[in-house]
């Protein structure tokens, strides 16, 4: 139910207002559709990069640069820096890096703690 103030305001507001506003509307609409579309496009192309600086490296593996810094300074993690200042990592390397430092199940500690003991008696005898 709408009030009088609310059909004051309508009888206001001319069908051309009403026809202008509609269209912003649209605008807006499709304006935000084509930056929504263009950051996917963008993130689709930086899937595809081979090397990635270290603000992408971070995204792509989810680690804070600093981290990031950390490891390359201690030779934890393949990076290049080609010109001395820029560090480069290279996408292949990074994933190969994740996977040589699996996690293991509760499962694989406890078969590879049992093996282990039967190869290592603790008392000799």
């Amino acid at each position: 139910m709408e009030t009088s103030i609310e059909n004051w305001v309508k009888s206001l507001v001319s069908d051309e207002v009403k026809k202008m506003i509609d269209e912003q509307k649209e605008n807006v609409n499709r304006d935000m559709l084509r930056d929504i579309i263009g950051e996917e496009v963008r993130k689709a192309l930086d899937q595809k990069k081979d090397l990635m600086k270290i603000e992408e490296a971070s995204e792509f593996l989810g680690l804070s640069k600093s981290y990031l810094y950390k490891k390359t300074m201690t030779g934890e993690i393949p990076f290049y820096r080609p010109m001395g200042k820029v560090i480069y990592f290279e996408k292949t390397a990074l994933i190969d890096w994740i996977r040589s430092h699996p996690s293991r199940s509760s499962q694989d500690l406890a078969t590879a703690a049992a093996q282990y003991v039967d190869q290592k008696p603790l008392f000799m005898k």
